[in-house]
């Protein structure tokens, strides 16, 4: 399922993520309840930030034999 991100980079970086963790098996969920053009950060460093967090995750989740979700809330 594609989800729409109004940031161009983090909406590639977000939806490209849910793809690979369907492909790991990974319930991977993300919201964006806030509004992220009003956060003093660029586009570049909030999509690295994010790309990272998640990475760092999946292996994480891939680590743990009992669980296999991770959920993203900005």
């Amino acid at each position: 399922m594609y989800s729409y991100v109004k940031d161009p980079a983090l909406n590639i970086t977000l939806n490209t993520q849910k793809k690979l963790a369907d492909e790991k098996n990974i319930d991977f969920d993300f919201a964006i309840k806030d509004d992220i053009s009003q956060w003093n950060i660029k586009s570049w460093d909030l999509n690295t930030l994010v790309g990272n967090l998640i990475n760092n995750s999946f292996e994480a989740v891939i680590n743990n034999e009992e669980k296999n979700m991770l959920g993203l809330n900005l």
